[in-house]
């Protein structure tokens, strides 16, 4: 049914690596989803996959603040192990972020988070890479016109980057090195049906708000940021989150020590952001883009 629109959507589709360097030395590493929107270089994903950029400024901030604070105590003259106590106060967290990067590997170029821009409440991003390397791409992403209704029961597909895993090493000198060699790069489809069009408001455990898509089927780790499209290979959204509606039924299950206990059940579907949403924020930013 969408293996024409999957050769389509894969000609624009590319993955993201997040990187990132603690303090204790451990890289930690996430992968998403993001489409190139047109010759000028600019991609578009998800604004949710950006955000540890701040906690990484976070953390900086805080160790400039203990390194400060270090460097003040030794003018103190207290006693070596009033000193000694002090210090111990102001170490840094071993799990503090030094270093981060997202790297794109289909174009071996990171991305140039100067030019990031994003509405966290439309959860939706946008940036370029870093000097500008050739794309060798000449069929981009057409989205849903916005005068026609999207019909509820039409069949969509997800296109991103599920159950994939980056192995990536940080050198003092040269920073992340991506091993291609130990990491997966495959693209993973899953279907579902529009089940219903959804505004979301902001509460406080929900930071989304606007219109939104609703799929029958659970977006998956790794495919935020993926176009969602229908059999013509038309954009209908982009992958945002997953929701979890409540079924309002228990099902008991026994344990090892002979206690039931009652697991409530949610239907998971997934909830990409609403191609007018796409147009609105694109157009904010003078960004070109098709529709059909």
């Amino acid at each position: 049914m969408f293996r024409e629109a999957i050769k389509k959507t894969k000609n624009y589709t590319t993955n993201v690596v997040l990187s990132m360097r603690r303090l204790s030395g451990k890289v930690d590493t996430a992968m998403f989803t993001a489409i190139i929107l047109n010759q000028d270089g600019d991609f578009l994903s998800s604004a949710h996959t950006f955000q540890m950029i701040s906690e990484y400024k976070k953390h900086q901030e805080q160790i400039k603040k203990n390194r400060a604070r270090r460097e003040e105590l030794k003018t103190m003259g207290l006693s070596k192990e009033q000193e000694q106590a002090e210090m111990i106060k102001m170490l840094d967290h071993p799990m503090s972020i030094t270093h981060i990067d997202f790297y794109v590997p289909r174009f071996k170029a990171s991305v140039d988070v100067s030019t990031l821009k994003t509405d966290l409440h439309k959860d939706l991003a946008t940036f370029r890479l870093k000097n500008r390397p050739p794309l060798g791409i000449h069929d981009f992403p057409r989205f849903f016109d916005n005068n026609q209704d999207m019909e509820v029961g039409t069949q969509l597909c997800r296109l991103g980057y599920a159950f994939n895993e980056a192995r990536v090493a940080f050198a003092p000198k040269k920073g992340f090195l991506f091993f291609e060699k130990f990491s997966t790069q495959e693209m993973y489809p899953n279907d579902g049906m529009l089940t219903r069009l959804r505004t979301l408001s902001k509460s406080s455990n929900m930071p989304f708000e606007g219109k939104f898509i609703e799929l029958s089927t659970p977006g998956l780790k790794g495919q935020s940021g993926c176009a969602i499209f229908d059999t013509h290979g038309t954009v209908y959204g982009i992958q945002s989150h997953t929701s979890h509606l409540p079924l309002n039924m228990a099902v008991p299950f026994p344990n090892k020590m002979q206690v039931v206990t009652l697991e409530h059940q949610v239907l998971n579907v997934g909830l990409g952001v609403h191609a007018v949403e796409v147009e609105k924020f694109l157009l904010a930013h003078n960004i070109d883009f098709w529709v059909v």
